[in-house]
């Protein structure tokens, strides 16, 4: 089963933060990355977002969905995703969905410093 931002009823954003406890309606918390759809940034970003919440919010069942857009001249390299924020999303209860979507997206802003 897929989710997305739109199966909690928000906006599309590029990353969105919601949790997936069945004992409450699927409550969205975070909406990350505005209109940045550059996966190898949203992955810095979502890291550094990690490292705040962690310690703050209670371990559960959480989704960290990252909604991107793959660059047009791609030929290697991107994103990391480290031990550290492997941890952080164990101990929290996170699990991590990749969206990937087309070019087509009008407010889809992909450049990023790998593209100039």
């Amino acid at each position: 089963m897929r989710h997305t931002a739109d199966a909690v009823g928000e906006e599309q954003m590029p990353i969105s933060f919601y949790s997936m406890d069945e004992s409450r309606p699927r409550e969205g918390i975070a909406w990350l990355c505005d209109q940045n759809w550059n996966i190898a940034e949203q992955v810095d970003y979502l890291s550094d977002w990690l490292k705040q919440i962690e310690g703050k919010i209670e371990k559960g069942s959480y989704v960290a969905d990252i909604g991107f857009v793959t660059r047009r001249d791609a030929s290697g390299g991107g994103a990391v995703i480290n031990t550290e924020m492997v941890r952080i999303m164990n101990d929290l209860g996170i699990e991590l969905f990749l969206s990937e979507y087309g070019y087509e997206s009008e407010d889809a802003d992909t450049e990023s410093e790998f593209d100039r």
